[in-house]
């Protein structure tokens, strides 16, 4: 079992590429020789320690250590505390009833299924495993899905601008509208398929798509200027003619009625 959770340890520690703090209220030797089998950084805070730091010492052994032993309810809530102020974006995973002020604390905060109600109730996240491989499976996609997002959110920007960009300098310079509707959605939802195809390697799918996008703006560009051409020219005067008004006609009053009798 000690085994079991020495290697999931460094596979989560490894695929996560963050550290992982081990906070406990058992006694300091216990503390250090369950870290030590699962390989964590030896050096360990106890609670009295970090009872008597200031702020800027606190820092310094949150920082420069992994193990924390005989802590108190509150001093967790000084360590997750103290690794937030250095700018640590921190996950804390409790599962007891004097855990529930640290995991309102953290940013993330982690309980397990059959942790106690209110610790459950203050955490974000309740795992229905206990294993940290759990954590770390969860982490990573989220991580791609954040990724893909901002590249989403890239593109789109840089796109719209090049498109306000174009609509104000071809309105300034054609006669008829430049962009109609249909193509605004096109530009608004063809990126988003490219996008997506193309990172998931249907590159040619893709090419494609595009094609079809652009033939599809310029028929419906060169459909718009004969339009607004026909309908300029079925408005339009010719020169040297001028058009006649239509004849009124007259009104003509209606026949008196026939009667017959004296």
């Amino acid at each position: 079992m000690l085994t079991g959770a020495r290697t999931t340890f460094g596979h989560v520690t490894a695929s996560l590429t963050r550290t992982v703090k081990m906070i406990s209220g058992d006694n300091r030797d216990v503390t250090g020789s369950l870290a030590a089998v699962l390989g964590a950084r030896p050096g360990l805070v106890t609670g009295a320690q970090i009872e008597a730091a200031d702020d800027a010492r606190l820092r310094e052994l949150v920082m420069g250590h992994d193990l924390f032993a005989e802590v108190e309810p509150m001093h967790k809530v000084a360590i997750l505390t103290a690794l937030k102020r250095a700018g640590e974006t921190v996950g804390f995973l409790g599962d007891g009833i004097n855990d529930a002020a640290a995991l309102h604390v953290a940013d993330v905060g982690m309980s397990v299924d059959s942790a106690a109600n209110i610790a459950k109730e203050a955490a974000a996240i309740v795992l229905l495993e206990k294993n940290l491989a759990v954590i770390a499976a969860g982490v990573r996609p989220g991580r791609h899905t954040f990724a893909n997002t901002l590249k989403y959110v890239r593109v789109a920007a840089s796109a719209n601008l090049g498109n306000i960009l174009s609509m104000v300098i071809a309105a300034a310079a054609l006669p008829f509208l430049p962009v109609l509707p249909a193509q605004i959605l096109l530009q608004n939802t063809a990126p988003v398929e490219v996008t997506f195809l193309g990172m998931h390697g249907s590159a040619p799918l893709a090419l494609m798509l595009l094609i079809a996008g652009v033939g599809f703006g310029i028929v419906t560009l060169i459909s718009a200027a004969c339009a607004s051409d026909s309908s300029s020219g079925a408005s339009a005067q010719p020169r040297g003619l001028a058009l006649r008004p239509p004849a009124r006609r007259r009104a003509v009053a209606p026949r008196p009625s026939c009667s017959f009798g004296r």
